[in-house]
């Protein structure tokens, strides 16, 4: 989600809007959907994609902290564009 942020140190990802960039949509629904596949994917075949990785499911508090966690830097940076704008020259 960071990335959102980096398209411009002055204007808020709302404003720039956060599906503009289709690329980076798209980078995020693909990395997302690995992820689901490595962490929850089902049992094939007596074999469970996520123990090549060694991963384990996570529960919904589990995904609550990743969530708020990843999304700190988001949040933060949101705040500090919207509190201390760089000012007009």
């Amino acid at each position: 989600m960071n990335v959102m942020n980096c398209r411009s140190s002055e204007v808020s990802a709302f404003r720039l809007g956060i599906t503009s960039n289709s690329w980076i949509t798209i980078s995020i629904l693909i990395s997302t959907s690995m992820l689901l596949l490595f962490v929850h994917a089902p049992e094939i075949a007596g074999f469970r994609i996520g123990e090549m990785i060694h991963t384990v499911p996570l529960k919904p508090l589990d995904w609550l902290v990743v969530i708020v966690v990843a999304s700190s830097v988001f949040v933060a940076e949101e705040m500090r564009k919207m509190l201390w704008p760089k000012p007009k020259k």
